[in-house]
């Protein structure tokens, strides 16, 4: 069967679609609000938001089964020079899934994909795709299957599927397809009910296929690269037997005639090591930036870095408390105090957060304060390192927000 049969081609309200024949209806159940972001209804549930894409599904009609994603790719700006002469990320993911599912590689199937421009320049692109049924991503299943210490029979479950992965992967490099972000999140493991047995009845999809690449052959480094790229994302399941029988499994001489499955394996750890330091890295700079985690926002004389999912209120009424238990002496909730910092702890209610500490970096003097304007401020360094420490795994307390007090733009009083 062929998945690049000639689509229909139409424009609705200045969009152009590409539609697969028998889901015309698209063009006419998806609109766009005069941002150009995509309106959706209460039968419709958000999957994904970030920095990036959102992700939403919705109910499939016109007798065409299942829930359909549409995944809607972010503009940084409203000039994307790039996308005059380049393909958009969601025409990238409608070509290389067609050739994928003709290359009989599992994938999702995309179905339709929107693209609206102004003057040339890039305002929506979209892509739309089927549901894989009985679906969840690898690292989910992993997470909720095979953390903590494992039963015999969860262990030789997870060796068996460790196994259909290292053929999957060999699959998609025997064919020429390199994914540049090739995580345990961008696979998804399908169940098949009607099969039983550890191990069986599972199959693996590739997806966030806008940073693949299909070549004619795949170099030794790119099947290097993606088997670190899952070493990484899975290093907190794998042994090193596993990582061993990894290696054989995709199979040891298609890397490597001469060297032993050892020095193979060692040299994927140490390309995953470096993956690993850039990875940590980067996300040591998110939290001083709008993320997938992580927000930033100004409210009066305060900049405020924060974990999403919480209400700058309640840190701003956190400040309060702090200065009042300062002021009327409350050593109940005072932990420390001296002429450069003052801690206060107070209950706080949430889910798994029964009590918080407010630190008060307190307004700098003399070369201190030379260096809140010319480097970075004591508050901003510990805030950096204490998310970063906690990206690591290490067992710190979980920072959950930075408040900076500015005058003119310069920090005078930090609390996290």
């Amino acid at each position: 069967m062929t998945y690049n049969t000639e689509p229909i081609k139409t424009k609705k309200n200045g969009t152009n679609w590409t539609i697969r024949r028998g889901y015309e209806y698209l063009s006419d159940t998806i609109h766009f609000n005069g941002s150009d972001s995509m309106v959706w209804d209460k039968s419709y549930e958000l999957i994904k938001n970030t920095g990036v894409r959102f992700v939403v599904s919705m109910p499939g009609f016109n007798g065409n089964g299942n829930r359909v994603y549409i995944k809607q790719f972010k503009r940084k700006t409203n000039l994307n020079l790039k996308y005059f002469l380049l393909p958009t990320r969601a025409k990238t993911e409608w070509r290389v899934a067609n050739t994928l599912l003709d290359k009989g590689i599992k994938t999702f199937q995309p179905i339709a994909v929107a693209e609206k421009r102004a003057l040339g320049s890039l305002r929506i692109d979209l892509i739309v795709s089927r549901e894989i049924t009985n679906s969840t991503s690898f690292h989910d299943f992993c997470k909720a299957n095979f953390n903590g210490p494992l039963s015999e029979a969860k262990i030789v479950e997870k060796k068996k599927l460790l196994n259909i992965l290292a053929l999957f992967i060999r699959e998609l490099h025997d064919k020429g397809v390199f994914h540049s972000d090739l995580t345990s999140g961008n696979i998804l493991i399908q169940s098949d009910k009607r099969q039983s047995g550890s191990g069986e009845g599972y199959s693996f999809y590739l997806i966030d296929l806008h940073h693949t690449k299909i070549v004619r052959k795949l170099s030794k480094r790119k099947r290097l690269f993606n088997l670190a790229q899952m070493f990484n994302a899975l290093i907190s399941i794998l042994t090193q037997s596993d990582k061993l029988a990894f290696i054989e499994n995709y199979g040891k001489n298609i890397l490597d005639r001469k060297r032993n499955i050892h020095e193979l394996t060692d040299q994927v750890d140490t390309i995953s090591s470096k993956i690993r330091g850039v990875h940590f890295r980067s996300r040591l700079k998110r939290c001083v930036k709008n993320s997938s985690v992580y927000s930033k926002n100004t409210f009066g004389t305060f900049k405020i870095f924060y974990r999403k999912g919480y209400d700058t209120g309640i840190f701003l009424n956190l400040i309060v408390k702090h200065r009042k238990a300062l002021a009327n002496n409350d050593w109940d909730s005072i932990i420390k105090r001296d002429t450069k910092t003052s801690l206060t702890r107070f209950p706080f209610q949430d889910n798994e957060i029964h009590s918080v500490v407010v630190k008060q970096y307190k307004r700098p003097s003399g070369l201190r304060f030379l260096k809140n304007i010319f480097g970075t401020p004591s508050g901003r360094k510990a805030w950096i390192s204490g998310n970063g420490l906690f990206v690591y795994g290490m067992k710190t307390s979980m920072p959950l927000a930075l408040l900076e007090k500015r005058i003119m733009g310069i920090v005078t009083d930090s609390y996290l």
